[in-house]
């Protein structure tokens, strides 16, 4: 899968998740696509698990992310 977005989407996207608003969700991945091109094979794979109500594995994906992106450490 292509790169991940920025920590700051990363971590919209992860409050959001936490949550569990899923059309919230929904929108927000398709912003962050729409903002954030290079990362739409990651995105993918993020909706897929929102889609299948994976919501465990989607926020344990966003906090790897964190944990790996370069620019900012995860709240």
């Amino acid at each position: 899968a292509g790169p991940p977005p920025s920590a700051a989407v990363l971590r919209s996207l992860r409050d959001i998740a936490g949550l569990g608003y899923l059309r919230g969700l929904h929108k927000a991945l398709d912003q962050a696509e729409s903002d954030e091109p290079a990362s739409a094979a990651f995105l993918a794979r993020l909706r897929a698990l929102a889609r299948e109500f994976q919501l465990d594995a989607l926020t344990r994906t966003l906090d790897d992310a964190l944990l790996a992106a370069p620019d900012e450490p995860p709240r």
